[in-house]
């Protein structure tokens, strides 16, 4: 009897959550364990996906967890997947990646999970190097799920890595299933290759209007407006109904062709279609009629939308702009942030290309919301200037710019020839260098080109991290460090310091949790930097709680930089009762590093009688070197002792301290000098 309720139970479970019923699959579950049934595979299955659909949070996906723990079903290759699936669903990559080793990986349906949560959290190298070491070990067939998600892994990376993956796909016999086609007309689509769409998409056996889709928006982003709708006819006699992705490519290619009458027949068909209120559709007839010059057109689709996006109020600013009408699109742009939609990059550029007068109010708007070091609004304003004939304002921002881009330079040079300053414009000429290029940048491909033929070392890996990190550029960092091997903890290790050193802490504590997923352990090195970045970023909980883990969780005994971290940590936050107290139990009293910390921190906020305190225990350890007395120097001008503070400072001119030069000596504040070969 109590068999067939569990059947019972598991065929209610399932049916729910195949109707996208979660709460009601959910609500069974609940009732079956408190009819105390143990429950099967089947059920721990449906349940874990009932609990993807509910998006109510991880917590109820966790109790199916420990609820197949229990059960025993906890290396079962169907829950496991449910399980891969749920966690990646709540961005909980460890947790899935955990999942997915707790037992053997041997089951294509699981491998295909884990890749597609892979590809959903950007780890591309990841995705591909565990389709591959599958094939290697395991003797699993690929299969069309997991090439999906490797294929669209390979649009993050580079052209030559997706062209061996649709190698890979040709070689297995999946290139013509549709589902793996369409991905890899995203793929080449995303890589500016036309010819490789089309190949990707002759080479389906049967397409679908996704299929078309993909297609006509790879083409439409390439320019190649005619060979869309030539498409669209196409589709359309085949038997397809397009849909809103189809009619927003369609519009585009018309207006990109200024071809005003299948632009209208387009607007005709959407007025008789679910379509004549869609969000997307609506924009791209506002974008359509405003590149064919019928503004009029374009303000009726515009004024008759009962919704509208910072994307609609774009195109309406940009074409009134280009056609003259430069004080509707001004109060455009202000009723847009009356409506609370908040402009971003685009809109900004809008603005500037489309109305002279505006650069210098619309650039300010762009500092005020943090859009002022985009490059593409920077640009617009460069150009806004020249054209208005303001050359000093022009040069002066041009000066200005952080970052140079070719686009920024042929701006410039372009607008003094067009103005008749052939002599400036020859000397910007002579001068263009991309600035801002480093060499650094030419270093990871040489080196990328060398180790091509053997595996890239994790010290090779770890040293362009390093560089591109300390150049500011963590993106690029971050691109190597998915790139690298993850079963040495230095790459580890210096990617935590890079993102501790940008004041990233929450990114750094993130890829700590993940290291034990890919059964790494973390080494002193790493808790330098975590603490650091916890110090930084003010995350004292979690780094009092970092520092305990170490020997507690880690078996790591902490040395004097972790202390001193710990201090630093503390005293930044203003905690400094606490950092002395942390101090004397950790019988680090007689260290004047840790006091030396503590006097910073005193001096930061004010502290003067601790200060005193601090002092003392410094002069009675006999601890004089150069920071010591910077601290103390700083505390009492802090309030204002001034005579006490220049007593230290002559005190260090005079070489009373262990300072780093000859004899002895401190550096004078303001002053800073190197040493030259046989200077």
């Amino acid at each position: 009897m109590r068999d067939r309720d569990l059947v019972s139970f598991s065929a209610l479970i399932s049916a729910q959550t195949r109707s996208r019923n979660p709460r009601t699959a959910l609500s069974l579950f609940a009732r079956l364990r408190r009819e105390r049934l143990r429950p099967n595979h089947f059920v721990l299955s449906a349940s874990v996906r009932a609990c993807s659909d509910l998006r109510a949070g991880l917590d109820p996906a966790r109790q199916t967890h420990a609820a197949a723990i229990v059960a025993g079903f906890e290396e079962d290759p169907f829950v496991r997947t449910s399980l891969v699936d749920a966690y990646a669903t709540f961005g909980e990559l460890g947790s899935a990646v955990s999942v997915f080793l707790r037992g053997p990986v041997d089951d294509p349906v699981l491998v295909s999970s884990m890749v597609s949560a892979f590809v959903g959290s950007g780890c591309y190298g990841e995705a591909i190097e565990l389709f591959v070491e599958t094939l290697r070990n395991l003797d699993v067939g690929p299969i069309g799920g997991a090439l999906v998600g490797l294929v669209k892994a390979c649009a993050g990376l580079d052209r030559e890595i997706g062209l061996q993956m649709h190698c890979v796909c040709v070689k297995v016999g999946v290139d013509s299933d549709r589902f793996v086609g369409t991905s890899l007309v995203d793929m080449y689509s995303e890589f500016g290759d036309t010819d490789g769409m089309r190949t990707a998409f002759e080479a389906m056996h049967s397409v679908d209007l996704v299929s078309y889709n993909a297609l006509m928006v790879g083409l439409t982003c390439n320019g190649f407006d005619r060979a869309v709708l030539r498409l669209l006819g196409e589709l359309r006699s085949r038997g397809f109904r397009p849909n809103e992705c189809t009619l927003s490519s369609a519009l585009k290619a018309c207006g990109g062709l200024a071809c005003l009458k299948s632009g209208k027949t387009l607007h005709g068909f959407v007025l008789k279609s679910e379509y004549f209120k869609d969000l997307v559709v609506n924009t791209a007839l506002i974008d359509m009629y405003m590149k064919c010059e019928r503004v009029a057109e374009g303000c009726l689709v515009f004024d008759r939308m009962e919704e509208k996006s910072v994307i609609s109020y774009n195109s309406m600013i940009f074409g009134l702009g280009q056609h003259g009408h430069h004080k509707e699109a001004v109060e455009l742009f202000v009723e847009m942030n009356h409506r609370g939609l908040r402009a971003d990059p685009a809109t900004l550029v809008a603005l500037v290309s489309s109305c002279t007068a505006h650069e210098e109010a619309a650039f300010a708007h762009a500092v005020k919301h943090g859009f002022g070091s985009d490059l593409a609004v920077q640009n617009a304003v460069l150009d806004g200037l020249i054209r208005r004939g303001s050359v000093d304002e022009a040069r002066a921002f041009f000066e200005a710019m952080r970052d140079k881009t070719v686009v920024s330079w042929t701006t410039l040079v372009s607008g003094l020839s067009h103005l008749g300053m052939y002599a400036h414009a020859m000397e910007r000429v002579e001068g263009v260098r991309r600035p801002r290029e480093p060499r650094t940048r030419e270093v990871h491909p040489r080196l990328r080109y060398q180790t091509r033929a053997r595996r890239t070392t994790s010290v090779t890996e770890s040293a362009l991290i390093d560089m591109y990190s300390k150049c500011g550029t963590l993106k690029e960092g971050s691109r190597v460090f998915e790139e690298s091997p993850k079963s040495d903890v230095v790459p580890w290790n210096t990617m935590i310091s890079g993102l501790a050193q940008h004041g990233f802490g929450e990114d750094a504590l993130e890829l700590y949790r993940t290291m034990g997923a890919f059964g790494v352990e973390p080494n002193r090195v790493t808790f330098v930097s975590l603490l650091a970045g916890c110090s930084r970023c003010g995350l004292v909980e979690e780094g009092v709680r970092l520092f305990d883990s170490m020997r507690e969780k880690h078996g790591l005994m902490p040395v004097m930089e972790h202390y001193v971290c710990v201090v630093d940590m503390l005293g930044r936050a203003g905690l400094l009762e606490r950092a002395r107290g942390f101090i004397e139990d950790a019988g680090l009293g007689g260290d004047g590093s840790v006091w030396t910390v503590l006097l910073a921190a005193c001096g930061m906020h004010g502290d003067v009688e601790m200060a005193g305190e601090v002092m003392g225990r410094l002069e009675a350890v006999g601890w004089d070197d150069g920071p010591a007395l910077v601290a103390v120097s700083n505390v009492c001008a802090g309030v204002g002792r001034w005579g006490e503070a220049e007593g230290v400072r002559s005190r260090m001119r005079g070489g009373g301290g262990r300072g780093a030069g000859d004899g002895g000596g401190f550096k004078q504040l303001g002053l800073s000098w190197v040493q030259t070969v046989g200077g």
